[in-house]
C-alpha cells in the first residue's frame, strides 16, 4: 500500500476486480518506457546497430523505431555515412550534439532544450533564459505536477464496457467531484494560462517562492493551486 508508517489501506476497487483483472507482476520498465535515453547511451558507447541489440527483455520493435527516429530527428545521431536511405535498420553514429545530449541527466529532448538555453543566453547576454528553462525541464521531467484534471463523463465511463478499467475511472470521477466539492473554489490562476509551458513556469517560480515562507507555506500553496506536492517539490 506504499504506507510509510503503522495505518489502515483500503482497496479502491472490488475483490471480484482485484482476482480477475490484476496482473500478478507489474510490467518490466523496458516495455513502456521511451527508448530515446537509451538508444542514444548506446550510440554514444558506440554501438553502431540500434535495432539488433540483444537486449535480456528486448523492447517492442516499434519503440526502437520511434525512438531513433526521434534522436535523428533531435540531430543526435546520423547515418553512419554509407549510401542507403536512413532508417532503424542503418548504421549510425553519435554526433557532436549528441555527446553533449548524453552527457546531461535528462530525456535527449529536454538537454536540448537547456542546450539551447544556454546558446541562446549568451547570444543575447540574458541569463535568466537557463534558470527558466531549466525550471521548465525539471518540471516536465518528473511529470503529473498538476492535478487538475477534467473528470470523465458517464458517457466516457460506459463505453469501454466492464472491467477494471471502467471501475477505476468511476472512482478517480467520483473522488474528484468530492475534491472539487469541498474545495469549491474557481479553477486555479495557472490553468488560465495561454498554454501548458506557461502555467508550469508560473508554478514553479510561485512554488519557489511559497516555500521561502517555510514548509507549511509550501504546502499551502500546493493546496490553493492544486498541485502535486510530492512531485513539484522533487522538481524544485
Amino acid at each position: 500500500a506504499g504506507r510509510l508508517g503503522p495505518g489502515h489501506a483500503y482497496r479502491l476497487y472490488s475483490s471480484a476486480a482485484f482476482e480477475n483483472y490484476f496482473m500478478q507482476f507489474a510490467p518490466i520498465p523496458m516495455l513502456h518506457t521511451p527508448m530515446d535515453p537509451v538508444l542514444l547511451l548506446l550510440a554514444f558507447l558506440g554501438v553502431p546497430r540500434l535495432d539488433v541489440f540483444p537486449w535480456p527483455t528486448p523492447p517492442s520493435t516499434e519503440a526502437v523505431t520511434v525512438a531513433i527516429r526521434r534522436l535523428r530527428a533531435l540531430g543526435a545521431i546520423k547515418d553512419d555515412g554509407k549510401e542507403g536511405a536512413a532508417s532503424a535498420a542503418s548504421a549510425v553514429r553519435c554526433t557532436q550534439l549528441g555527446f553533449r545530449l548524453a552527457a546531461l541527466p535528462v530525456a535527449p529532448r529536454y538537454a536540448k532544450v537547456l542546450l539551447a538555453a544556454v546558446t541562446e543566453s549568451l547570444q543575447m547576454e540574458a541569463g535568466g533564459i537557463v534558470g527558466h528553462a531549466c525550471a521548465l525541464v525539471a518540471a516536465l521531467s518528473v511529470g503529473n505536477i498538476a492535478c487538475w484534471e477534467s473528470v470523465p463523463g458517464e458517457e466516457e465511463v460506459g463505453a469501454g464496457g466492464a472491467g477494471l478499467q471502467n471501475e477505476l475511472v468511476r472512482a478517480q470521477r467520483e473522488a474528484q467531484k468530492l475534491m472539487r466539492a469541498a474545495q469549491e473554489k474557481e479553477a486555479p490562476r495557472w490553468s488560465q494560462l495561454r498554454d501548458d509551458m506557461e502555467g508550469l513556469l508560473w508554478l514553479m517560480g510561485g512554488y519557489s517562492w511559497a516555500i521561502a515562507g517555510g514548509e507549511e507555506a509550501g504546502e499551502s500553496f500546493c493546496q490553493e493551486n492544486r498541485v502535486n506536492p510530492r512531485q513539484i517539490s522533487e522538481a524544485h
